[in-house]
């Protein structure tokens, strides 16, 4: 093992940023399941502001009573998108709109700026601190805005029925709930950070 790199097959030649492109983190897909509701006084979507939407969150299966949004692993053949419907489907029983080109944007966010990488340490990260040279996190978190789909877009029973429970929550209420998970939160809060204020 090379003593600089902690890596066996690589020489102090090896930068690392050569060992970055070899450990990958892994890529995860983060739901934002959002719900419109009707106003009364107009059907307008063009300046839908928070107090208008309700947020759809799952129990975390490590913590049981504790929230978090739907997520998980972009899978080979997919977009990360398709990954949030997904897991949205799989984990809250929840269908989504799987267009985004066909949906009400809600926030200005885009998906970009809700990628967050993990602070924790990739198992092969040469560096085990996000601010230290060669650092890989375990995982890429990016966010999507889903907002649900027009007709049954909740379901009784869903594929982790039997292991999660829903939870629908005002956007100042889904704020707190997630707040004890950081890069969750993250993406969150650059969410919401783009709907428009109430005038």
């Amino acid at each position: 093992m090379n003593a600089s790199t902690g890596f066996p097959f690589l020489t102090t030649k090896t930068s690392f940023q050569s060992i970055k492109t070899m450990v990958k983190p892994r890529e995860v897909a983060v739901a934002i399941p959002v719900e419109i509701l009707p106003d009364p006084h107009s059907s307008s979507t063009s300046n839908i502001t928070a107090d208008r939407l309700r947020i759809h969150l799952v129990s975390s299966r490590k913590h049981a009573t504790r929230y978090v949004l739907p997520k998980g692993g972009v899978e080979a053949g997919e977009t990360s998108r398709q990954a949030a419907v997904r897991e949205l489907w799989e984990e809250a029983g929840i269908r989504g709109v799987v267009d985004s080109s066909t949906a009400v944007t809600i926030s200005r966010t885009t998906s970009a700026e809700m990628t967050v990488d993990d602070h924790k340490p990739h198992k092969n990260s040469p560096a085990k601190h996000a601010d230290e040279p060669g650092f890989v996190p375990r995982a890429r978190y990016t966010g999507h805005e889903v907002p649900l789909a027009s007709e049954n877009a909740i379901s009784d029973d869903w594929p982790e029925a039997h292991e999660r429970h829903r939870k629908t929550l005002t956007v100042q209420e889904a704020d707190k709930a997630l707040a004890w998970r950081q890069d969750i939160h993250t993406i969150f809060t650059r969410w919401v950070s783009g709907i428009p204020q109430d005038k």
